[in-house]
């Protein structure tokens, strides 16, 4: 994964080696992001469909956009939180909290 990510970031700016850093950085974020809101969301099945819809959006010709691919489940995120109001809310804070304990 990382060799695939540092050439798609250096076939985007071939001649800018500074915005190599940032695009690996974002895409790894991205990544990361994207993998942790999948997991924190297993089995619910309109979260798995919202994100395997910015699966689909964000690939394009086999590469995926690790960068738009993050921001999109974290936008998903927020919208289940902004819809589930205060006792969800209360809910998944002390699952994280619980889950945290377990690393």
């Amino acid at each position: 994964m990382n060799a695939s990510i540092r050439q798609v970031c250096q076939e985007r700016y071939p001649d800018n080696v500074g915005v190599w850093g940032a695009c690996k950085r974002n895409a790894f974020r991205g990544l990361r992001d994207f993998e942790t809101i999948r997991e924190k969301f297993a089995g619910d099945g309109a979260m798995e469909a919202s994100l395997a819809n910015c699966y689909q959006r964000y690939t394009e010709r086999g590469t995926t956009n690790f960068t738009m691919l993050g921001a999109c489940a974290r936008n998903q995120q927020d919208g289940y939180f902004e819809l589930a109001g205060p006792s969800m809310l209360k809910t998944m804070h002390w699952v994280g909290s619980e889950l945290a304990k377990l690393h």
